[in-house]
């Protein structure tokens, strides 16, 4: 018995990590820097090779190493720049130009492995090789024009699989070419040092490349059917280190001295051992520090939902205003004083965020069994946690080790980062892709709006003024919502009329039938992959809860502060 456990718990942390890692917007920036840096080294590594033998051989024009290396340093940098920009690209409009981006290194790269024909003298492979090339960008600016005339989600992954296919092509026609060229080598009568280092060369760049390619297929599949086939790269930050970093091991090992490779793979484990050491949140934060503290808080906030069950929305909403504002720092939890301007008098939060007096009740009680050790920042995230689970909601594993700022933001930058209820699509897409939230992300976390209310000025607007609304509920709600613009203006709307005090997926359904309260709830029913979700979410409970507590998770992640930063403070609404 004893022996079987170990494998399960081995699998068991595997996963933990996995998943801690995959819902990690933290790890998710790690590693998009680490990979810039890669394919920025990679490329400078090209520019300089190309130098080098234009230097020795400068007689001889363009030759297959020239261009080699030429799109080597093309394809690399331009990745590189993708992946240091890539908040401001999953921002251009139109969105086909993000396609393009993302693609075009990828097309260059696949080019690059074209013109290495050039040099083998096999009758037929040349224009065989020249042949495939054209048809592979013929399809390709075919998929982006249709993505331009009608970027509906097949399309989407109708060129992801297009890349697929490309990619097991690729693969297969290393496996057939190299895998022949191998033989003969190894059936070539005449034995030598030279013959030896080619057959070993030969052997390593098919193995290398016949792999790769197939990773590539592989993980382009994955990201096809995945719920979450949006505009950005990949949704899964170990993945798509994977597939971006067997890129760089197949330009590597195609026409890159060992040296460099040496050089790469020394670079690779620098960046990984300095990410690797850097402080993170892990659900184990307080396991010996402070034992009680989940069960202090679940019971403190179990007793808060209980008295007023709006509550449980409430904390929800408040974990929410935080993070999106200056990081998940418990900063919104400050009041005015000396040198600080609350975010709470800024509208966004004057006039929906509230509970701030049970978060002072837990800090209260956390602080007598464990004084000065959990932070507020983390009471926040587990309050939210508890709240969702004990409404009916989903449960998710926490990461802890947050620490709080000794600052609050300014009332521009909450003015410019919370999302307010008067928003259309393109802002709110905005604004969660600037907390690096996609729009999987964006849907999911929309459906706690499941419970809790709203205020009549956030949605009198609406009620009077939209035409995408059902009548009999707008006339519902103009009952106690009046026109007057100075009138009722703090009179209550349960965001949820069907099961106010539940949380369920009733949020889609009431956007299905045009019964979204807020403006900002009823513009995710629109056509494309965003439509579709609130779709799917309508007749799956599971699939939204599962993504729920992952966006939640995701969201926790926002720009924390670790280590010595910020402070545990003792009092969640005073620095210390």
């Amino acid at each position: 018995m004893a022996s079987s456990s170990v494998p399960a718990h081995v699998l068991r942390g595997a996963w933990d990590w996995w998943e801690e890692v995959n819902n990690s917007t933290l790890w998710q920036d790690r590693i998009f820097h680490a990979l810039a840096a890669l394919f920025g080294l990679v490329s400078a590594v090209a520019l300089i090779q190309l130098f080098r033998i234009e230097c020795r051989v400068p007689e001889f024009g363009w030759t297959t190493q020239k261009v080699f290396h030429f799109l080597n340093f093309l394809v690399n940098g331009v990745r590189s720049l993708i992946f240091i920009f890539r908040r401001h690209i999953q921002k251009i409009k139109p969105e086909i130009v993000q396609h393009v981006l993302l693609d075009l290194p990828g097309l260059a790269f696949f080019t690059t492995y074209a013109l290495l024909a050039r040099s083998i003298s096999i009758d037929g492979l040349r224009p065989c090789f020249y042949t495939i090339n054209a048809v592979v960008y013929a399809i390709q600016f075919a998929l982006w024009f249709l993505l331009w005339w009608e970027p509906i989600q097949a399309m989407i992954i109708l060129s992801k699989i297009f890349f697929a296919g490309v990619s097991l092509f690729a693969a297969l026609g290393f496996l057939l070419y190299g895998g022949r060229l191998f033989l003969m080598l190894k059936r070539f009568p005449v034995e030598s040092k030279g013959r030896r280092k080619k057959l070993q060369e030969v052997g390593y760049v098919t193995t290398i490349c016949f792999l790769c390619f197939l990773l590539r297929c592989i993980m382009m599949c994955f990201n096809a059917f995945d719920k979450a086939a949006d505009l950005d790269v990949l949704n899964h930050p170990i993945l798509n280190f994977l597939f971006y970093l067997q890129s760089i091991v197949e330009m590597s090992s195609a026409r890159v001295s060992s040296f460099t490779q040496a050089l790469l793979l020394a670079s690779l484990l620098l960046f990984m051992t300095v990410m690797s050491c850097e402080a993170h949140l892990t659900p184990k934060y307080y396991v010996k520090s402070c034992p009680q503290a989940l069960s202090t808080i679940r019971a403190a906030v179990r007793s808060a939902v209980a008295r007023e069950r709006r509550m449980a929305a409430s904390l929800i909403r408040l974990h929410f205003h935080d993070c999106f504002v200056q990081g998940c720092d418990a900063s919104l939890l400050l009041k005015d004083a000396e040198g600080i301007v609350s975010e709470q008098n800024a509208a966004q939060n004057f006039r929906s965020a509230r509970g701030y007096e049970v978060i002072d009740s837990i800090k209260s009680a956390v602080e007598k069994v464990c004084p000065g050790v959990v932070s507020c920042a983390d009471i926040l995230a587990v309050a939210a946690r508890d709240s969702s689970e004990y409404v009916g909601g989903p449960t998710w594993k926490v990461k802890l080790g947050r620490r709080d700022s000794t600052t609050a933001a300014n009332k521009d930058l909450v003015q410019r980062d919370l999302p307010i209820a008067f928003n259309n699509l393109d802002e709110l897409i905005t604004s969660f892709a600037r907390q690096g939230l996609s729009i999987k992300d964006m849907v999911a976390l929309s459906g706690s709006h499941t419970i809790g209310q709203a205020q009549c000025a956030t949605f009198r607007e609406r009620i009077y003024t939209e035409p995408n609304i059902d009548p009999g509920f707008a006339a519902m709600r103009k009952r106690r919502c009046p026109s007057s613009p100075v009138l009722g203006n703090s009179t209550l709307a349960p965001l949820d009329l069907v099961t106010p005090n539940s949380f369920d997926n009733n949020y889609y359904k009431n956007l299905l039938q045009k019964k979204g309260l807020l403006h900002s709830d009823q513009v995710l029913l629109s056509s494309g992959p965003i439509g579709d979700m609130v779709k799917y979410y309508s007749k799956n409970q599971a699939a939204f809860f599962a993504d729920f507590a992952a966006a939640m998770v995701k969201m926790g992640d926002i720009a924390p502060l670790t280590g010595s930063a910020g402070e545990v403070r003792r009092t969640c609404s005073v620095i210390n």
